[in-house]
């Protein structure tokens, strides 16, 4: 172990623990060969917060080398490298915390992003339903959720998606927006129409509100004005 052959160490306590299960020192050993001394996680976590993500990959990578069972590293590499645009990296780190740890919510909502980003939108569907599954209250999967919903052509579901996420954040006005949108393309006007107005009391200095508005309120009497028509002929 303190050669540095994490490997090699595990292997070595695993086989004195088969044999003698509450022998303290392998037990105390074993354990702390699954993560970093703590200085050195204070360090990375430094790097991070200060916004020295590729010295945080850096330091992240090496300890991974030697505390290849860590979840925390995994955790903190696969933030970096999202902040840094690496997708695949992102993508390898998440999936690793997620065979140490398939109950973070955080990894799926953040692997969804990431696949979102790259067009992959069934990918994305995909790992933030887990994590709203495993958090039922998690507000922005939820969100996340219904984007990628939209993008797959499932606008019911994504207005559903929407609607939960404001449940728990009812003036987020981000996802009000999305929300009020998908209404109109869904042709739940009236509904659209009191979304964007609760956008309007909300944030008065908000650009083109109004107008979304306007073309909601036209959209609707041509329609109305359509079927009108087709009724008398």
């Amino acid at each position: 172990m303190k050669a540095g052959e994490v490997e090699q160490a595990q292997k070595l306590y695993a086989q004195v623990l088969s044999q003698f299960p509450k022998n303290k020192k392998a037990i105390q050993g074993y354990q702390k060969l699954k993560k970093p001394p703590q200085a050195e996680m204070d360090r990375l976590i430094s790097l991070f917060n200060s916004n020295q993500l590729q010295a945080a990959v850096s330091l992240g990578t090496k300890l991974i080398g030697q505390f290849p069972s860590a979840p925390m590293l995994y955790e903190i590499l696969g933030a970096a490298n999202l902040s840094l645009g690496l997708a695949e990296d992102t993508i390898k780190n998440y999936q690793k915390l997620l065979q140490l740890n398939p109950k973070h919510t955080d990894a799926y909502n953040n692997l969804g992003l990431v696949f979102y980003e790259q067009g992959k939108y069934s990918e994305a569907v995909d790992s933030y339903q887990k994590a709203v599954e495993l958090e039922p209250s998690f507000a922005d999967a939820h969100y996340n959720l219904g984007n990628a919903l939209k993008h797959v052509g499932d606008l019911r579901k994504a207005i559903g998606s929407y609607k939960t996420s404001l449940t728990f954040n009812p003036n987020d006005i981000e996802v009000l927006s999305e929300y009020g949108g998908a209404l109109k393309d869904y042709g739940e006007f009236e509904k659209a129409i009191e979304c964007y107005k609760k956008l309007q009391k909300l944030n008065p200095s908000l650009v083109n509100i109004q107008s979304h508005l306007d073309n909601i309120v036209k959209e609707k009497e041509e329609i109305f004005n359509f079927v009108t028509k087709e009724v008398i002929q």
